[in-house]
């Protein structure tokens, strides 16, 4: 099982629970629910990576590096790209569309509801982490796990299935007018006839 596909597996499963883990920690802590867009766009950014460190033999000093760095590019996506927050024009003087020269335009987003800094926000994004490398440790001896209780699953219904198409099978029964083998005679049978015999009596009479 130490193939490609292994790999490319382990490494999709990894990327998954990263993504999501992050995605519930975020929402979680109080901010919106990043979109389905974002979700695939940091799935795909987070499956690359794990692909390639799903062959290799981290440390946990390194692992956790990794996870609470890509957990903070995580948040910082989900800022950026999935706010959702109102955006408000202030300007110094402005009529209709038409700003004049020297006005100042600033954006303003509204409080979308993200604690962007706050201790719960960032506390949801730790246990994130925590979870993510214990996935990514044990994942591999849950992958292997879970692909023999599949296979036992699989010959299972298949056994099963045989089974009931198939029917018992019933005794065998002869056919009429078979003869049936005979056994040979015992040696000790035939012995008691000759036994008593003697020679011939023409070798008696010529003697």
């Amino acid at each position: 099982m130490h193939t490609r596909w292994a790999r490319v597996a382990r490494g999709l499963a990894a990327a998954v629970a990263a993504t999501v883990t992050a995605a519930a920690s975020h929402t979680l802590a109080g901010a919106h629910a990043p979109s389905p867009a974002i979700l695939a766009l940091t799935t795909a950014f987070a499956a690359v990576v794990c692909v390639l460190l799903a062959g290799r033999t981290l440390s946990l000093l390194r692992l956790s590096v990794s996870v609470l760095l890509s957990q903070l590019a995580f948040h910082a996506l989900f800022l950026t790209a999935g706010g959702g927050g109102e955006v408000s024009v202030v300007g110094a003087s402005a009529s209709g569309a038409h700003f004049h020269d020297g006005s100042t335009l600033e954006l303003v987003a509204a409080g979308s509801g993200h604690a962007a800094h706050s201790g719960p926000m960032t506390l949801a994004h730790l246990v994130a982490a925590v979870l993510t490398i214990a996935a990514v440790r044990r994942g591999e001896a849950l992958f292997f796990s879970l692909g023999e209780r599949l296979v036992r699953i699989v010959v299972r219904a298949v056994a099963r299935a045989s089974a009931v198409l198939l029917g018992p099978v019933g005794p065998s029964v002869a056919v009429a007018g078979t003869p049936e083998p005979r056994s040979p005679r015992p040696l000790d049978a035939v012995l008691t006839h000759l036994r008593h015999r003697g020679p011939p009596r023409g070798v008696l009479h010529a003697a």
